[in-house]
Order: structure tokens, then C-alpha cells, then sequence
């Protein structure tokens, strides 16, 4: 058994900052309509919430947070 790998546990900052970041997302997502003729803008914006609340209280490792633009943008192409 290796002992020396423990990985550390979320402070509550981080936990709060998960389940912030989720809700604003869902939240401007279901809730919002910026502009009425393009879904996509609420969408980044909701996007951005979800980026911004991770990156600011740590919530994942800094590297994913970027990605998740992407990702969504190729999701939300149409």
C-alpha cells in the first residue's frame, strides 16, 4: 500500500466555490435571456460565471477552468 500519496482535502472555500459556480450556471442558464435572438450570448455568459467563480475561489486546479469555454462553445455551436 502507498501511504505517502494522500491528496488533500477541499477547504470550505473551494466546496462553496463548486457548488456557487454550478448554481450561477444553472441558474443564468434557465433563468436568463440577454439577448432574446441569440441564445449563445446567455449561454457564454453563463459560461463565464462558472469560469470566473472556479478561478477565483480555487475550486478545481486552474488548468480545467479555460477549457471549459471550449467545450461548451463547440456543445452550443448550431
Amino acid at each position: 500500500m502507498d501511504t505517502d500519496h494522500i491528496q488533500p482535502s477541499r477547504t470550505m472555500t473551494q466546496k462553496a466555490g463548486l457548488l456557487l459556480g454550478l448554481a450561477l450556471f444553472l441558474i443564468t442558464l434557465l433563468f436568463v435571456d440577454l439577448d432574446p435572438g441569440k441564445p449563445i450570448v446567455t449561454r457564454m455568459a453563463a459560461v463565464a460565471m462558472l469560469m470566473a467563480v472556479w478561478w477565483i475561489t480555487d475550486a478545481i486546479p486552474l488548468l480545467p477552468p479555460p477549457y471549459c469555454r471550449s467545450f461548451f462553445t463547440r456543445c452550443w455551436a448550431s
